[in-house]
């Protein structure tokens, strides 16, 4: 019995060797050493982290850590299922000091427990300056809450007054955590839908909300409250207010509302542009280079594609050609691991295009067969343009063309956008191919306001039609 997709092996497949050798010499060597799950986590490190097949046989296994003994596939997963809870025991153990207010609220718990008065005081005192002191996310104001709580319904108290402040403030935090957690799903659920287009659920006590705001709210409700806002009218005023007030106080946001609010701020020029309205190029990469230099388009060490891709487009747009490489070379190992190399070379594709080397870009991009819908379609329109620069035959060009077009009714993974755009973009460089002229034709096409990829090549090509 093969035993790779067990949830055991996918998760030490997730380690890094060093964080195996720790979890193996500061932890079940001292703990555990030679016992089964011991044994059975040096077999495993063996063959981390590929795992192969016949090494991960149920019998293969067995024999390695239970020499000796006749066949017995249950004593296996017994001991496949010790050393997940071990290596669960041990990530926590290594990984406290990362979640330090659900730490200091175990202790809070174990001096109750303990009836260890004097330390329940003190931690809870403690733990009160340090909560103003965490990054603003919606579960801020929950935790300072659950300070407030403890203070207030402290059964040791002899007596309360209704005017106790840490009653008030529990109240205060509970209404900004639900009208922040509010406001945070109701954005969530408009922005998806600008991709998604699907009918919208009813969203209750949104108005009331909007109707009670008040400016002394923090800035992480006045940021969330602005995007509603901007999702619902689109107006210029209300994209300028939030960016002004995200630039203001994003140093004070958690990674996760960082990530949040650039995504916003990026998705406006996306709808501006795909309804036929200017935009700021020069704004639009700024936002990126200020995402870039904080890290803050990797979610979970993973950098979002999406984003990567619409940077590289916008580095070649700009001409910052220096800066873009630099970033390829860095970000691009953080990409997922299915697209990440040919991710790579598309983006180094892009520059060498940009440089005019369209030789170039035709050698590195005919060795691969890419994955990834974007990729694909990136490969398609690059090769053509690059083919089309390089003077090759107009039959070729047309074939490319044709190949594309079918490319485009048998995927399944293009969505409706992706394939207007790379429909228009293969009719008009086939009306730039012809023989009469076809300018007039080509301008009134971009007029129309439709997604074409890589429209700025083909506007630069129109120019020179007579």
């Amino acid at each position: 019995m093969q035993l790779q997709d067990n949830k055991l092996i996918i998760f030490l497949g997730k380690l890094s060797e060093q964080e195996i050798k720790e979890f193996r010499n500061s932890y079940m060597n001292k703990l555990h050493k030679g016992s089964i799950p011991s044994r059975l986590l040096n077999y495993l490190q063996k063959h981390h982290p590929l795992f192969p097949k016949k090494k991960m046989e149920s019998k293969k296994i067995h024999n390695a850590i239970f020499k000796n003994t006749s066949y017995n596939h249950n004593r296996v997963i017994n001991a496949i299922s010790s050393l997940r809870k071990e290596l669960k025991r041990y990530l926590i153990w290594k990984h406290q000091d990362d979640f330090p207010f659900e730490k200091d609220v175990m202790l809070l718990q174990l001096y109750e427990r303990y009836k260890l008065k004097t330390h329940f005081d003190l931690q809870l005192k403690s733990m009160e300056e340090d909560i103003n002191e965490i990054k603003l996310d919606i579960w801020t104001s929950l935790k300072k809450m659950r300070v407030a709580h403890e203070k207030y319904f402290d059964p040791k108290k002899e007596q309360i007054s209704l005017n106790d402040g840490s009653l008030s403030t529990a109240m205060k935090n509970l209404d900004h955590f639900f009208t922040v957690s509010k406001l945070k799903y109701a954005c969530e659920l408009l922005n998806r839908n600008q991709i998604l287009q699907d009918e919208l659920p009813e969203i209750e006590f949104i108005e009331e909300i909007k109707g009670s705001y008040i400016e002394n709210q923090s800035a992480l409700c006045k940021c969330f409250l602005l995007a509603y806002q901007l999702f619902q009218e689109r107006k210029e005023d209300t994209y300028q207010d939030l960016k002004k007030t995200v630039e203001e106080h994003i140093s004070t946001f958690s990674k996760e509302n960082q990530h949040i609010f650039l995504t916003y701020l990026i998705n406006h020029h996306s709808y501006r542009k795909k309804n036929g309205l200017s935009i700021s190029r020069v704004e639009l990469f700024d936002i990126y280079k200020y995402g870039v230099e904080y890290e803050r388009f990797i979610v979970d060490g993973v950098f979002d594609v999406n984003h990567f891709n619409n940077i590289v487009d916008l580095g070649c747009k700009q001409k910052d050609l220096n800066w873009l490489k630099d970033f390829i070379e860095k970000y691009s190992p953080k990409l997922k691991e299915d697209i990440r190399n040919h991710t790579f070379i598309i983006s180094k594709a892009f520059i060498h295009f940009e440089k005019q080397e369209f030789e170039k870009v035709i050698e590195l991009i005919g060795r691969s067969e890419f994955k990834g819908i974007h990729n694909k379609l990136r490969y398609r329109f690059l090769q053509i343009a690059a083919k089309f620069e390089n003077d090759e035959p107009t039959e070729h060009i047309v074939s490319l063309c044709n190949s594309g077009e079918a490319f485009a009714k048998r995927s399944s993974e293009m969505g409706d956008n992706m394939k207007q755009g790379l429909a228009n973009f293969l009719k008009i460089v086939k009306m730039l191919l012809s023989s009469k002229s076809q300018k007039e034709k080509i301008i009134t096409k971009f007029e129309k306001g439709e997604f074409i990829y890589f429209e700025d090549w083909l506007k630069k090509k129109v120019e020179l039609l007579k």
